[in-house]
Formats: C-alpha cells, structure tokens, sequence
C-alpha cells in the first residue's frame, strides 16, 4: 500500500510541475504565482521514495480503524481551518491548529509544550510570510 501511496504522490507532484509550467517562478524576495506550487511539488516527487522503497518489515503501523478515524478527524480540523480563517485570522486559527496538531500527534505531550510549539511554528510562519515576503495573510476580527 505504501508503494501504491508513494507513486501517487510523485505522480501528483509530477503533475503539479506539468499543470505550472506557464507560470513565473519569480524569485525569493518576489516569489511569482508558480514558486509555491513547483516547491510543493519538487517536495512530494523528493519524498515520495521514502514510500516506494521498501524498509524493514514491521516498521509502522497498519490501516486500523482508530488511524482511519484520526486521518478523518485531522481532514475536518483542516476543512473548520480553512472555513473560518478568514473571519478569525491566521494567526488564532493557525496557533489553535497547531495546539490541536501537537496535542493530537505528539503523544503524551504536556499542554504547556504544545502551546510552546505552536507559538514558535506560527510565529516563525508569520514573520517568514507576512514580514519577509509581504504576504496579505487574512487579519480575522482581531487585526493580526
């Protein structure tokens, strides 16, 4: 099944590549309308091997239906996510996802870490995109 998953995702990355072609890459300080999309897909065709070539046997864990519910509940955060970034912000629904992704994925992690974590992941992510690349991230009710 990884194998399967792996080859998918090189294909979609390959197609990422494909379907962007047209568009300017631009560069680091004024990234164009085609430097996120080919970075995202130069990173799936760079990973997905990790899938395709077998490892040792036993290594991970097999489809279960706890994993399965797990993948599911992450796909609706994601959905409430991009719903409602807009009207709260990047910033409060970034930091809330990130607490949730590190609490829910970090084993028996301490909440006092979790926040920690999640404020220095969205605070790097914020200056890096809104400071350094100018990016119009959504301000949500609260300005930030």
């Amino acid at each position: 099944m990884d194998r399967i998953c792996g080859i998918v995702i090189f294909l979609l990355g390959a197609g990422i590549f494909w379907q962007g072609r047209g568009l300017s890459m631009g560069n680091l300080r004024a990234p164009g309308p085609g430097f996120f999309p080919n970075l995202v897909a130069f990173g799936m065709m760079i990973l997905s091997p990790v899938l395709i070539i077998p490892g040792k046997k036993g290594e991970g864990e097999a489809f279960s239906t706890k994993s399965m519910f797990r993948v599911g509940l992450v796909f609706v955060v994601l959905l409430a996510y991009s719903f409602t970034m807009e009207y709260l912000g990047f910033v409060v629904m970034s930091f809330l996802l990130m607490i949730y992704l590190f609490k829910a994925f970090g084993g028996s992690q301490r909440w006092s870490l979790a926040v920690l974590w999640a404020l220095i992941s969205v605070g790097l992510t914020y200056v890096l995109f809104d400071i350094v690349l100018d990016a119009n991230l959504p301000r949500g009710l609260l300005g930030v």
